[in-house]
């Protein structure tokens, strides 16, 4: 079953659920915090507290680090991340490692390096990802 640098940078913390409680207890299904690595740590406990309360998985985006620090049940990793290979190897076969993919080479890497999901995107073009046309997949 599969359940960096000290300077304030943008990290996003996932919290993968389908659970409604989640919701209703004020936590969005994606929180993005500026914040250093000792809160970082504090809000990924507290995130991972909630989670375990309502039976949800707790996933980190990109940083295999607090991942690997709050026990949380996997990572999720972007193009520009550290290999699948390398997050197993310090996470270990019980945890659960995701992988963005944007075109149908990254895809078949991702499957090919073993993720045990992976997410396709963008679906439109966004904002959010600046210079990323939709997804050819």
């Amino acid at each position: 079953d599969r359940a960096s640098t000290s300077s304030p940078v943008l990290t996003t913390i996932c919290l993968v659920s389908s659970k409604p409680p989640c919701r209703r207890a004020g936590h969005r299904a994606v929180s993005r915090q500026r914040c250093n690595d000792s809160d970082r740590l504090v809000r990924a406990e507290k995130l991972k507290q909630l989670c375990q309360r309502y039976n949800a998985l707790f996933i980190v985006n990109d940083r295999v680090d607090v991942a690997l620090a709050v026990d949380a049940d996997g990572v999720h990793l972007g193009q520009q991340d550290v290999s699948i290979a390398f997050a197993r190897q310090l996470l270990g076969t019980d945890k659960i490692i995701g992988r963005s993919t944007t075109n149908p080479d990254e895809l078949q890497k991702a499957i090919e390096e073993g993720a045990d999901y992976i997410g396709v995107g963008p679906v439109y073009e966004t904002p959010t990802k600046p210079g990323k046309s939709r997804s050819r997949i």
